[in-house]
């Protein structure tokens, strides 16, 4: 073991965050975004909040659904929206219901994989 190895490994706690300061970073990030304009943007979803906002043909992505837009505009034929791991299963399960509902697939790529006898499977 070299003293750089060592220096490391001997590293006072102060190199570790608390969870104090992890809070403090959770809040922050958490914090609402206000009164932004964004344009042709990649917007991750999950765990963020916006407001008075703007998005002008821009990519969202959201994993779990844990997110807020509170009176924001969405505008532009560029727009598109990745439902990806749990937010997806219940973008499935809202097309099995519409489908079911209104007898046809409105989003057909998000409903459930079925097998020839009718039975289906979100994973």
């Amino acid at each position: 073991m070299n003293n750089d190895e060592k220096i490391l490994n001997k590293s006072p706690s102060y190199f570790t965050p608390n969870k104090s300061l992890l809070s403090l970073a959770e809040a922050i990030a958490r914090a609402p975004r206000r009164g932004l304009y964004y344009l042709r943007k990649e917007i991750l979803l999950d765990g963020l909040i916006f407001e008075d906002c703007a998005f002008e043909n821009c990519r969202f992505h959201t994993q779990t659904g844990d997110f807020v837009i509170r009176n924001c505009r969405i505008s532009g034929n560029e727009t598109v929206f990745f439902y990806e791991g749990n937010a997806k299963k219940v973008a499935s399960l809202y097309e099995l219901m519409n489908a079911h509902v209104n007898n046809k697939k409105i989003f057909p790529n998000f409903f459930p994989k079925m097998d020839k006898d009718g039975r289906i499977s979100i994973d």
